[in-house]
């Protein structure tokens, strides 16, 4: 789970109709609210009409740039770089989050500062930049364990375990999943806590602790069941299968996967991206556990459509282990 959306602290709630947010700015002398107001407007027109929202985020930039206090313009590149990231426009986000990260630190307003922080780093592990992203999730580790800011920390730890999981090195994913886990409980998360539970649970399988795997990745599934996370629940029977596998129970695998298969499927039209990438995945390792099943129709048939979805998706390495069993089926 890539950590890519904060709510934003320091602008007026979005609460008002522009007709009174104009009237507000007409009869205000406080400088500091203009700013305010025009980010509010700017916020409004977000989903209707994006030239107007350029137009009053450029008056509120205007202003906040004479001002002496540099929290508003702190505030003013906060939420441009998040309006950004929604348009998917990644370069100019991590621009606007990077200066609002030096404003925010200028001011003293350091919670505000380790957020942005946290977004340059979901940026740069998006971008595959992964030495870089390491870098600013290690600095808002240190400052958010300090300063106890719990709504953010644990999302952090998670995906620093992620980048450590994606190179292999479990053990220290171990840790980080751990803490996740431990802040996730401490302040009640009842929804987010299932991402570092499937995440131990998987950590936990490649190590070879199939018992504390299976326990995990149960708690994580009753979890994404009661939130509707599809991908999530498919991911925790795709897990359950491998497991099974390992154990040589090869029916009881490759029930599983398919059950995985039918539940990302549901979630296609809602995420597109994540249920695709996993899709080939789950079907990959049911083309691999039928060929060691010896059904080589199933087999056969589950590569080949692995195959087109991850070279579609640009996934080498399921492309690659899906392209070897079927090269194996034809000998």
């Amino acid at each position: 789970m890539l950590l890519l959306a904060h709510s934003l602290g320091g602008v007026m709630a979005l609460s008002n109709h522009p007709d009174s947010l104009y009237k507000a700015l007409y009869h205000t002398d406080n400088v500091e609210k203009k700013v305010s107001i025009y980010l509010e407007i700017a916020k409004f027109y977000e989903e209707v009409n994006p030239d107007s929202v350029a137009f009053y985020w450029k008056e509120a930039q205007k202003i906040a740039q004479r001002l002496t206090n540099e929290k508003p313009l702190a505030d003013v590149y906060s939420q441009g770089a998040f309006y950004a990231l929604k348009q998917n426009q990644l370069d100019l986000a991590f621009l606007n989050f990077s200066l609002a990260a030096r404003y925010y630190n200028l001011t003293g307003e350091l919670k505000q500062n380790v957020k942005m922080k946290s977004m340059l780093g979901s940026i740069c592990l998006v971008r595959d930049n992964i030495a870089e992203a390491l870098g600013y999730y290690m600095e808002v580790i240190d400052v958010a364990e300090e300063l106890k800011i719990y709504t953010l920390l644990p999302h952090v730890l998670n995906n620093v375990g992620n980048i450590y999981s994606n190179s292999d090195d479990f053990s220290t994913a171990l840790g980080y999943y751990s803490r996740a886990l431990e802040l996730f409980r401490e302040i009640r998360d009842t929804v987010n806590i299932a991402y570092p539970l499937n995440n131990l649970g998987e950590s936990y399988y490649y190590l070879g602790n199939f018992d504390l795997a299976r326990d995990y990745v149960r708690q994580s599934l009753m979890v994404a069941e009661k939130t509707n996370d599809r991908v999530l629940e498919s991911r925790g029977w795709m897990t359950l299968g491998l497991i099974k596998s390992k154990l040589g129970d090869y029916s009881g695998a490759m029930a599983d996967l398919q059950k995985s298969i039918e539940i990302v499927k549901s979630d296609f039209s809602v995420h597109p991206g994540p249920s695709n990438i996993h899709y080939s995945e789950v079907l990959a390792a049911l083309g691999e556990i039928a060929f060691k099943a010896g059904d080589m129709g199933k087999s056969r048939e589950s590569n080949l459509e692995g195959f087109s979805i991850a070279r579609s998706m640009k996934q080498l390495g399921t492309v690659r282990n899906t392209a070897r069993y079927l090269s194996l089926i034809h000998e």
